[in-house]
């Protein structure tokens, strides 16, 4: 009976620590004294990495998604002037990207922003 009994709790233990997940911003918080650096944002230092994390993979080459190459400088800064870059990762345009995603980090999205109104820098 007792081997029963150990059994029962030990199956139990198992069946419960089981259902446990991870939740990474409540293992992870962010660091309330870490700031969105916006004040030099140029694009090979920030906007770059932004772009190849979430956007090259369906925006590159000649048959890019939406016709919308972000593979290079000079098509990043042409989404920003003729396609709205901004209101697509911001998803306040009527294409919201990354497509089927959830919306970019506030600071990515400020950072790219900032790169926008200061004229393109490299």
């Amino acid at each position: 009976m007792k081997k029963y009994i150990l059994g029962l709790l030990l199956s139990g233990t198992c069946l419960f620590s089981g259902c446990y997940y991870d939740v990474e911003s409540e293992l992870y918080p962010k660091d309330p004294n870490q700031t969105c650096d916006t004040l030099n944002v140029g694009y090979q230092a920030r906007i770059e990495p932004i772009i190849k994390s979430n956007c090259v993979a369906c925006h590159t080459g000649s048959g890019a998604g939406g016709n919308v190459s972000l593979d290079s400088y000079q098509g990043v800064r042409d989404a920003t002037i003729n396609r709205n870059l901004y209101g697509a990762v911001s998803h306040t345009s009527n294409k919201p990207m990354p497509q089927g995603g959830n919306k970019l980090p506030d600071c990515d999205i400020n950072a790219i922003k900032k790169w926008i109104d200061n004229g393109h820098p490299q």
